[in-house]
């Protein structure tokens, strides 16, 4: 019930809180609501907590009080909350020494070298050990799994897998640890209860999966062939028709995580490889089959576009299609591309002219944060390089960083105000410009179709930015004004001797007035955009008395061509 987005229940749960005389709820109420995606509902119930004195008093409120820091910078914290923010009780990583022996810890490697030095063998994991520490509630779960990785610990079984799931509320936050446990390297062995965990949290079947936590079959029951067959005989004849078909579920969901695991590795070998035909042949076989595609591989189809596409045309024959697939492929896992990719590949189509492939991407990325935003997934997970360095410390995966969905599209740094920066804004409000102008205005005759950009020829810019507008997208309209007068006037104004082929094509094709312009930009932006008539006249005419003063050699072109 705390979750519920009615005001009306929301008032009465806090007004119930403020009569009671039970508080300290800091550490347990909103860790939930931020683990949950509910960092706006948390920073609501924060200021009542705070007005009755509550506050934090372990790790456990950290992440979300390194996000309310980082994001919302102008709320005053806490000298409680500020000693939890900076609090060094954390068992690091010793990441700087990770060169040392690729991915072991400093203390890991320590304990081996004094091993050596002593003559002390190194002890295996218990896993029974093991589970009983993840399923100890009062230690948080994300310091229990640094805590044995920081010890050395590069593996664990299937018991401490089922504690740590067993710790989790939701399909989510279980897949949320598996991708964890990846990212941090700690090895989860090849017994087939880990196998069949991973693909029932794959394929979301999120009932299936609690049965078997649940059950009271030892996972070492699901590796032992003979075992597995007395156990099928036992159920029939009980007619424990449910664990008979966990027992056949399980099989069936080993093989299907085999398959898995070796289309991820294959499609890891491709890139790598730069077999860039065989990559996309992989990701259409594992997409007819439903695979996932796993953290480290999302993670090296957005490395890959960003080192290969550059923002700069060069005549190095670069395959812009192949990377455009892969970022297709991306935006529909779980792991988006960074900001960086996409606006390497958006301007590298705006030069190319390539505008249905621009603008197709850009309502791909719109869609992408807008459907994760409004959908079950607590998180949204961006790329580190996205993100400011505090958030970075806390991340489970190792080049992601899970924000809460709610964070609001209008919020600055939210990657897809990134991905639409001023700049990317200006150039999509002019890219009809730089493309054919039709030699027709059917548009201004006709209704035009407003889900259409192309339909509004050299406004199909502003047309594509007021979709995205409209779709929850916050943009400066001032940065669009600038950009779409700036190509008014090169379309209009004085042609200078240099100037690029795409202008000379837009001024000789172009057969609209400045007042049918201003009409379209207008129709295209649903509502008053540009100034007047007379004020873009002023700026054509301005811009022609500045060339001629600072012409020294040869007359200017220009041609006029003015509002009936």
């Amino acid at each position: 019930m705390i979750t519920t987005k009615d005001s009306e229940v929301q008032a009465k749960l806090q007004s119930l809180y403020a009569a009671s005389i039970h508080r300290n709820m800091y550490d347990e109420l909103i860790p939930h609501l931020y683990a949950i995606g509910e960092s706006s509902l948390a920073q609501s119930w924060r200021k009542l907590l705070q007005n009755f004195d509550d506050k934090p008093t372990s790790l456990a409120s950290r992440p979300f009080l390194r996000y309310l820091a980082t994001y919302w910078p102008m709320e005053p914290l806490s000298e409680e909350e500020l000693a939890i923010i900076g609090s060094t009780e954390e068992i690091p990583e010793d990441e700087e020494y990770a060169f040392l022996d690729g991915e072991e810890s400093l203390r890991q490697l320590m304990n081996r070298v004094h091993g050596m030095t002593f003559g002390i063998h190194e002890k295996s994991y218990n896993d029974k050990l093991g589970a009983k520490w993840f399923a100890t509630t009062w230690v948080p779960l994300d310091f229990a799994i640094s805590a044995v990785r920081a010890l050395g610990v590069d593996g664990i079984g299937p018991l401490s897998l089922q504690s740590i799931a067993l710790r989790e509320n939701d399909l989510e936050g279980i897949r949320r640890r598996l991708d964890q446990l990846e990212a941090m390297q700690i090895s989860l062995g090849t017994s087939k209860y880990v196998k069949a965990v991973r693909h029932l949290v794959a394929i979301n079947d999120f009932e299936t999966l609690q049965a078997l936590l649940h059950s009271d079959l030892h996972p070492d029951v699901f590796d032992d062939q003979e075992m597995q067959a007395q156990l099928l005989a036992s159920c029939s004849a009980a007619g424990d028709w449910d664990k008979y078909r966990l027992v056949l579920v399980v099989r069936s969901a080993v093989s299907m995580e085999s398959l898995m695991v070796a289309s991820n590795r294959l499609l890891l070998a491709c890139l790598r490889d730069e077999g860039r035909r065989m990559a996309l042949t992989v990701l259409e076989e594992m997409d007819s089959r439903g695979i996932q595609i796993f953290p480290s591989s999302s993670q090296e189809m957005s490395k890959c576009i960003v080192r290969n596409v550059p923002f700069k045309i060069t005549d190095n024959g670069m395959d812009v299609d192949f990377y455009l697939a892969l970022c297709h492929r991306l935006a529909v896992t779980r792991f988006p591309p960074p900001v960086l990719a996409w606006q390497k590949l958006l301007v590298h189509l705006d030069k190319l002219d390539r505008l249905d492939d621009l603008e197709k991407l850009c309502l791909e990325a719109v869609r992408v944060y807008v459907q994760q935003g409004t959908s079950e997934h607590s998180a949204i997970n961006v790329y580190k390089l996205d993100v400011p360095d505090v958030m970075r410390k806390q991340s489970p995966y190792a080049d992601f960083v899970p924000l809460p969905s709610d964070l609001s599209l209008g919020h600055p740094d939210h990657p897809l105000r990134q991905i639409f920066d001023s700049r990317m804004v200006a150039a999509i409000a002019g890219s009809g410009f730089r493309g054919e102008i039709h030699k027709f205005r059917s548009t201004l005759r006709r209704k035009a179709h407003l889900d259409d950009p192309v339909s509004f020829h050299f406004a199909r810019g502003v047309r594509l930015l007021a979709i995205c507008r409209d779709k929850g997208l916050h943009f400066d309209i001032r940065a669009i004004q600038a950009a779409v007068i700036e190509c008014i006037v090169k379309l209009y104004g004085p042609l200078s001797r240099n100037a690029p082929q795409w202008l000379r094509h837009s001024r000789s094709a172009n057969v609209y007035t400045v007042a049918e312009i201003k009409k379209l930009c207008d129709l295209a932006w649903g509502s008053d955009l540009l100034p007047s008539v007379a004020d873009l006249e002023a700026a054509i005419e301005k811009a022609e008395r500045d060339a001629l003063l600072k012409a020294k050699s040869g007359p200017l072109l220009i041609r006029r061509v003015r509002a009936h």
